[in-house]
């Protein structure tokens, strides 16, 4: 597997500027100690997933429904199969092309919230039109459990995982 080195910007670098913002819409913004500190303990799982090939897609045969990952990061490696669909901006399901050896992030609820909607949690699912099964194995990261945001003053990281997946069953 191929990686890709991500840059990571820090408050100095004019490359980042505006950065801070969109990564947390907090006043003052959070420096990135202060970030590191709410990953101490964090809420991170992986799971697997298996989607035997869809014989019938007009009668909405999915291997996974359109939903929304409620946590603050999902990190997904790709392989050559493919099946992802996100749901863009403008409404349009978009097929996420397969892209061997490198990986998606995907936004959470959390994410999205604590950012006043300027990172968006899209809507996505999973169709395998390749004719064979396919497995994937979502990585979810969250911050701990107690980890605060000032603007989602009403619940702590796991009250609010806990919150959303409830309010999903109903």
């Amino acid at each position: 597997m191929k990686l890709h080195r991500v840059r990571v910007y820090d408050d100095h670098d004019p490359a980042a500027e505006g950065v801070g913002d969109v990564v947390e819409s907090e006043k003052p913004a959070r420096t990135p100690a202060d970030l590191r500190a709410l990953y101490k303990k964090p809420i991170a799982f992986m799971r697997l997933f298996h989607y035997p090939p869809t014989t019938n897609v007009a009668q909405n045969e999915f291997g996974a429904a359109e939903h929304k990952d409620y946590g603050f990061v999902t990190i997904l490696a790709q392989d050559s199969t493919g099946g992802l669909e996100v749901r863009s901006p403008g409404g349009e399901l978009v097929l996420a092309p397969p892209r061997h050896g490198s990986f998606i992030v995907n936004a959470g609820d959390m994410l999205s919230e604590i950012t006043a909607g300027k990172i968006r949690s899209a809507p996505h699912r999973v169709i395998n039109r390749a004719g064979i099964g396919r497995y994937s194995i979502p990585f979810f990261y969250d911050p701990d459990f107690d980890a605060r945001f000032d603007s989602l003053p009403q619940f702590s990281a796991g009250e609010f995982l806990g919150h959303v997946a409830e309010a999903r069953l109903v």
